[in-house]
């Protein structure tokens, strides 16, 4: 046998103890991500400050824990991987949903359809909770489309079809005033509406 036919099975051979090795990988990632999406609320957060974020129920405490996140993304001294921006959008932790949106705000990604996506999940986990929840998720969802059609105004062209999506969060959040005390959240999503309207 020559030194290239042998050559050729040793490395055809290592292909398929590759290729195995990596479906073994591939399958035990499957299945930690699997029992991680299970346990829903348990999984640690991408945050750190997350737990603690979770216990605070003041307004103040909130934003105060929200921004040095916000500096250190604006800064680009925190960034999120591909993985980890899909983990922060199913995670139960609010701080991580909330890093997110910050996260795409100041990185310009990903585009407008995402954060559409965000902000009609936000606003469908907040008017289906059966206790308390928080609104600064949907506000800072909000915000961060409202900041990207600010710089592209030709994309709210391309929500039109959400405007019925946007008139129902107002009357949602007019009918529960406590959610958004201070109304910021309402003229956001006012803001977004307009935006919209005269696309």
């Amino acid at each position: 046998m020559s030194d290239q036919v042998i050559a050729a099975m040793i490395t055809g051979i290592a292909a398929i103890i590759a290729a195995g090795i990596g479906l073994l990988r591939w399958r035990e990632h499957a299945q930690r991500f699997n029992g991680r999406a299970l346990a829903s609320g348990l999984e640690p957060p991408i945050f750190d400050a997350a737990r603690m974020f979770a216990r605070f129920s003041t307004l103040v405490e909130k934003k105060t824990a929200i921004q040095p996140i916000e500096v250190a993304l604006s800064h680009g001294s925190v960034s999120l991987t591909n993985r980890q921006m899909e983990y922060c959008a199913a995670s139960e932790w609010e701080l991580d949903r909330i890093g997110l949106y910050l996260f795409e705000e100041y990185t310009a990604q990903p585009h407008h359809a995402v954060r559409m996506l965000h902000v009609r999940h936000e606003y469908e986990r907040l008017r289906a909770a059966t206790f308390p929840r928080s609104s600064l998720p949907l506000l800072y969802a909000t915000r961060s489309l409202v900041t990207l059609l600010k710089q592209q105004r030709q994309l709210a062209f391309d929500l039109h079809e959400h405007a019925d999506l946007f008139h129902e969060i107002n009357q949602f959040l007019r009918k529960h005033p406590q959610i958004d005390a201070d109304a910021e959240l309402v003229r956001l999503v006012d803001k977004l509406s307009l935006m919209v309207q005269q696309a």
